[in-house]
C-alpha cells in the first residue's frame, strides 16, 4: 500500500513546490565525505504513488556533483513510488549535443540515459536544443518548459522595447519572449570558430537602434564573453538602454560584475539557478505541468 498520492524531494525550489500542489515536502540531508564522494540522504522517506524529485542549483555551484546527487536520490526514490517525476530545471551536458571533433562524446544523450533509468517524467527548462531536441536526449516521457514569457511580464513598464536574439539560436527563446506581448524583434548572426573557441557576431543593419530598449534574450550566460561583445557593438548605435534576459544565470566567475559595469536597465533571470538576478519564478510552470501529467496518470 502507498502512504501518500504525492511526496515532493529537494530543498527550497521542492518547499515551494509542495506548497503550491498542497503535497508532502520530504528534504534532503546533503552530506560530502573529504575525499569528495557524495552522500544524499532523503529525510521521513516514505512511499507514495508519485514522487517529484527537484534539487537546488547555485550559482558556482559544480554541476557534475549537482547530477551525481540527482541520480542517487533519483534511484532511491523511485524504489519507493510508482512514477517518479525528476526535475532540473538547468539541464547540464545538453552543450554537447553532436562529435564537434573527432573523439568527442554526445555527453547530452548520455547524462540523458543515466536520467531515463529512474524517471517515468522528466521536466526541464529552456534546454539547449540546437541539434538535438530533448526527447532525443532522454528516452523517457519528457517536456521541456519555456520561462520566457514569465521574463516578459518584468518589462510592461518599458517604452519603444526592441527584443534582440544573439544568434540563430536564440529566435526560438525570443519568439516565446514575446508570444503575450506585443515586442518588436531580431536576430543577430553568430559565427564560432570551434577550433580556436573565437565568436563574431553581427548586427542586423535594416533595423534601428538609436533611442531604443534593446533587451536582449537568450537561454543562458555563462562567462558572457560573447554577449559582452555583441553589447560593445551595440552601443555604437547608441540605444537609450540595454537589459539582459535569461533563462539560467550561471553567471562564472566575475560574470556578474562585468555586465553590472555594462551599466543595464535590467538583468533577469528564472531562479533556475540561485543568484541575485533569479527573480522570475519557475513554480508556477513546473506545477502546472505536474498537475497535467497526475491526470494523464489517474
Amino acid at each position: 500500500m502507498f502512504e501518500k498520492k504525492l511526496i515532493i524531494v529537494g530543498d527550497d525550489l521542492a518547499k515551494d513546490l509542495s506548497k503550491s500542489l498542497k503535497a508532502n515536502y520530504l528534504p534532503v540531508e546533503h552530506r560530502t565525505f573529504p575525499d569528495g564522494e557524495i552522500k544524499p540522504r532523503i529525510l521521513k522517506l516514505s512511499k507514495a504513488k508519485v514522487g517529484v524529485l527537484l534539487l537546488d542549483m547555485y550559482q558556482d555551484e559544480d554541476i557534475n556533483a549537482y547530477i551525481i546527487r540527482f541520480l542517487i536520490l533519483a534511484n532511491r526514490l523511485k524504489q519507493e513510488c510508482n512514477k517518479l517525476i525528476g526535475i532540473i530545471p538547468y539541464l547540464p551536458y545538453a552543450r554537447q549535443d553532436k562529435e564537434f571533433k573527432p573523439g568527442d562524446s554526445i555527453s547530452a544523450k548520455i547524462i540523458g540515459g543515466f536520467i531515463s533509468q529512474y524517471c517515468d517524467y522528466f521536466l526541464t527548462i529552456n534546454p539547449h536544443e540546437h541539434r538535438l531536441i530533448l526527447s532525443e536526449m532522454v528516452t523517457c516521457l519528457s517536456k521541456s518548459l519555456s520561462i520566457f514569457p514569465e521574463c516578459a511580464k518584468e518589462f510592461s513598464d518599458v517604452k519603444d522595447p526592441l527584443v534582440i536574439g544573439p544568434d540563430s539560436e536564440a529566435a526560438a527563446f525570443v519568439k516565446s519572449f514575446v508570444q503575450n506581448i506585443e515586442m518588436e524583434t531580431v536576430v543577430c548572426e553568430k559565427k564560432r570558430d570551434i577550433t580556436h573557441g573565437t565568436v563574431q557576431v553581427s548586427v542586423p543593419k535594416e533595423v534601428s537602434l538609436k533611442d531604443r530598449n534593446l533587451i536582449i534574450v537568450d537561454d543562458v550566460v555563462s562567462t558572457g564573453g560573447t554577449l559582452l561583445k555583441l553589447v560593445l557593438q551595440l552601443k555604437e548605435h547608441q540605444p537609450k538602454s540595454i537589459s539582459y534576459v535569461f533563462a539560467h544565470g550561471l553567471l562564472v566567475g566575475d560574470t556578474e560584475d562585468m555586465l553590472k559595469k555594462t551599466n543595464p536597465l535590467k538583468i533577469v533571470a528564472s531562479n533556475s539557478i540561485r543568484n541575485e538576478f533569479g527573480v522570475v519564478d519557475c513554480i508556477p510552470i513546473l506545477k502546472q505541468e505536474i498537475e497535467n501529467y497526475l491526470k494523464l496518470i489517474k
